[in-house]
């Protein structure tokens, strides 16, 4: 019994011991694996930048080359300007006169595959343009609104020496007049034409048939004969604005 619970003992050692070794083998391994992926990791991080500043070196180069070649293109383009009496160049070579001229001036079919080389000087210069038309079109209703205040002034000067004492208190009046017509012009100015058609077909009789071929309902819309259908008056359906509402300020049907 003894030499059993001394050999229990034993194998509980070896066990603990074994278990402690293998944490132990476990934890170095892990540690390796860890430097070994920093390494690893710094190294790939370490070429990457190197690719980097090489290729940005190389760009930085490139530019520098295409800048002098600009340089020197623009001055042999003043050389070639000088040959002429007034010193510019003439409108067909206007496009060759610089770099920007030729991006802005060239042709979408010559544009190439890549398109063009100065993008953002295109849509800037694009840009621009729709900027300057909005500017010009702002400062048409600017100049509009002030020559309208202008007539307004105007005509309240000639309403107050007409009316005199009276134009005070007849002012409301002429403001609540003004408005009524100011509204009736906006709906006038926003109108369009109906759409006219006849509300159902008509029909007729032999003897209308022979003797008043053109007395037919259909010729209201497209003559203006006195002749024609002098009978009855047709019922016309309006489309009113594809059934939205609407204002209708008056009605009017011209033949033809």
């Amino acid at each position: 019994a003894a030499v059993d619970r001394t050999r229990e003992c034993l194998l509980k050692c070896q066990a603990n011991v074994i278990a402690r070794q293998c944490r132990r083998s476990y934890l170095r391994f892990r540690l390796s694996v860890t430097i070994g992926q920093s390494a690893i990791r710094r190294f790939l991080v370490m070429r990457w930048f190197r690719k980097v500043k090489a290729s940005r070196l190389t760009l930085e180069n490139k530019l520098r080359t295409l800048q002098s070649m600009v340089i020197k293109y623009r001055d042999e383009a003043a050389s070639l300007a000088h040959l002429f009496a007034d010193g510019r160049l003439p409108k067909a070579l206007q496009p060759i006169s610089s770099l920007e001229h030729y991006e802005l001036n060239i042709a979408p079919d010559l544009l190439g595959e890549g398109g063009c080389a100065l993008p953002l000087l295109r849509s800037s210069v694009q840009r621009a343009n729709e900027l300057a038309s909005d500017v010009d079109a702002m400062e048409r209703r600017v100049a509009e609104a002030e020559r309208n205040e202008i007539a307004r002034q105007e005509e309240d000067r000639a309403l107050r020496a007409e009316l005199g004492i009276k134009y005070d208190e007849y002012a409301p009046m002429v403001e609540s007049l003004r408005k009524n017509l100011r509204r009736v012009a906006d709906q006038c100015e926003n109108s369009d034409a109906l759409k006219l058609e006849i509300q159902h077909p008509y029909t007729y009789s032999k003897w209308d048939q022979v003797h008043e071929p053109e007395n037919v309902v259909e010729n209201v819309l497209d003559s203006d004969d006195e002749r024609v259908y002098r009978t009855v008056a047709p019922e016309i359906d309006l489309t009113l604005c594809d059934g939205a509402i609407c204002f209708i300020s008056a009605i009017e049907i011209d033949s033809g």
